[in-house]
């Protein structure tokens, strides 16, 4: 690496109850082709043996940096491992995860040879929860070219609902661009990858990505993002998405808006799920948001306006009134989405297959009959494993797609949040894909 060394990555190791990952965490870090680098473990409070843990690696790694504080969350904690730290560059990695021997080398000639801010890297995940299907969490950015130079609003303007780039981890960042942008994370919320991405992105940093999986993220039961109290996710977005929508550059203020709507949404839609019902003030400052926001709804998705009519019915029932949901339901017949392709779903005539039988589907569905009706159109709904008959949704049998003649319906409309991709593979197996619409497609 010759004069490429002679650039430090201070490494910060935020810790919070992940004592038996540790010694393999910290393996991967030591074990790194790249050598000249800090690493400091910062211990959030942790109330397992973390601590006397890092202490013992310490014997084995002494260049290693351990600190103790009181429990201040993972914004907070990588705060303090920046000001603790000097690198020329930064990284911060979750103490129950891994890199790849070669990351760090690999990650400093690209920032080097192209006088980029930032390089991210694809990653994937491993855990253990048995019987979940891990592999849809893979971390693998599909449009952006590898080793190619790009600026983050150019970035923010093609692709800002379909990158993996705001997991911290997956990057290494110039420490010069954080310090003359006065980059930090938030604090005292969950979710503060996301608000840093977006705010960082908003200077337009210079930034490369490389195709190569170099980080392996751990799925366990008690991690922060996999066991985090339901209340204390909502109130976090409620400030990421505030954040979110003030940080936005002029250029970009209807997409970072957008954003955080989306912000919002997740939060309505889990709660939703969760039968979760937030406080007062919560609410209160929901509806003042939407209504400073109203002139938005043009460019807000169909489903966005899905999900907050159907919050808005869940929480009158519960006694909280609305003042915007007529306006709702305009906004929602006035969608292009809806007026193209939705309204089938109310057309007599209309043979119909809905492909998607999950919480997403369900939400939509039922949002749709709350604001305007129950559907008219003969509708047949599809699934990929399920054997035909052996369920029902909505009180109807669940067919397999391969046991029905999707020709001879008038449109296929898929409603799958995570598997859209294949299941537009598995329809061009079987009929003319351009019978198939989506919304997920329709929303990104």
């Amino acid at each position: 690496m010759g004069l490429l060394n002679d650039k430090k990555i201070s490494v910060v190791v935020p810790v919070y109850n992940t004592e038996e990952y540790l010694e393999e965490c910290f393996e991967s870090i030591f074990n790194q082709s790249y050598k000249n680098m800090e690493v400091i473990a910062i211990n959030d409070g942790s109330t397992d043996g973390s601590f006397y843990r890092l202490k013992q690696i310490q014997k084995k790694y002494p260049d290693l940096i351990v600190k103790n504080q009181i429990n201040h969350g993972l914004g907070a904690t990588r705060n303090v491992g920046i000001s603790a730290t000097s690198g020329e560059y930064l990284y911060f990695m979750d103490s129950d995860d891994i890199i790849e021997t070669d990351m760090f080398e690999k990650a400093v000639m690209l920032l080097e040879d192209n006088n980029c801010d930032f390089v991210g890297f694809q990653a994937d995940i491993f855990g253990d929860i048995e019987g979940k299907n891990i592999n849809q969490y893979m971390y693998v950015d599909k449009y952006l070219e590898n080793k190619k130079i790009y600026e983050g609003i150019e970035v923010q303007e093609k692709y800002f609902l379909k990158l993996p780039l705001y997991n911290i981890p997956f990057c290494i960042y110039k420490r010069s661009f954080f310090e003359n942008n006065n980059l930090y994370f938030m604090e005292g919320v969950i979710h503060e990858d996301e608000e840093f991405y977006w705010h960082m992105m908003a200077y337009n940093p210079k930034l490369i990505v490389s195709k190569e999986v170099m980080y392996h993220r751990r799925y366990r039961r008690a991690s922060i993002m996999t066991n985090v109290n339901h209340e204390f996710r909502f109130k976090s977005r409620l400030q990421v998405f505030t954040r979110i929508s003030d940080e936005a550059p002029n250029e970009l203020s209807d997409i970072y808006l957008y954003h955080a709507i989306s912000c919002l949404n997740l939060s309505l839609r889990e709660a939703i799920l969760k039968d979760y019902l937030p406080d007062k003030d919560d609410l209160s400052f929901i509806e003042s948001f939407l209504n400073r926001k109203m002139k938005v709804l043009p460019v807000v998705s169909v489903l966005h306006k899905l999900l907050f009519f159907s919050y808005m019915n869940k929480l009158e029932k519960n006694g909280y009134q609305f003042d915007r949901k007529d306006s709702l339901i305009r906004a929602i017949k006035e969608d292009v989405f809806f007026d193209e392709m939705l309204s089938e779903l109310y057309v007599n005539s209309s043979k119909i297959a809905i492909y998607g039988t999950g919480d997403f589907a369900q939400i939509v569905l039922d949002s749709l009959e709350m604001a305007l009706g129950y559907f008219s159109a003969d509708i047949v709904y599809l699934d990929t494993f399920v054997k035909t008959g052996e369920r029902q949704f909505r009180e109807k049998s669940v067919f397999n797609y391969q046991d029905v003649n999707l020709e001879k319906f008038n449109m296929i409309l898929i409603l799958s949040e995570l598997y859209d991709a294949e299941i537009r593979e598995n329809i061009s197996s079987v009929c003319n894909l351009e019978k198939a619409v989506s919304l997920i497609q329709y929303i990104s």
